[in-house]
């Protein structure tokens, strides 16, 4: 089997809703945000910021489901993540903040993790 991933070097907005079957990696300085209010479902493990600097804010009602998240994965790697708002929500397996980087999750305004 092969694995799939989606690697994302830009900032910008995701949209819509869906499943990635694989990884998402998140890094070298985008800030994306995810505010559609829809659900979005990646099947390995979520990257916010793996050897560089990123950013995901996830609001307006949008639900992330995952396996694992690692925010700030690897030696020098800078993640953020702000969830914010009744109703948005990340449900992952395991969240691992600054696993070998450094790493910030924010939960605000009625929003879960």
């Amino acid at each position: 089997n092969r694995s799939t991933a989606i690697n994302v070097t830009g900032s910008g907005k995701l949209a819509g809703s869906g499943t990635i079957a694989g990884s998402l990696n998140i890094d070298d300085g985008p800030a994306l945000s995810w505010n559609s209010g829809r659900s979005f479902s990646v099947l390995r493990d979520v990257t916010v910021g793996y050897v560089g600097n990123a950013s995901l804010a996830v609001g307006g009602g949008s639900r992330i489901n995952s396996s694992d998240v690692y925010i700030g994965r690897n030696r020098d790697a800078q993640g953020t993540v702000t969830v914010t708002g009744a109703g948005s929500s990340w449900t992952a397996f395991e969240i691992i903040i600054g696993a070998h980087g450094e790493g910030t999750l924010s939960v605000l305004d009625g929003a879960s993790v």
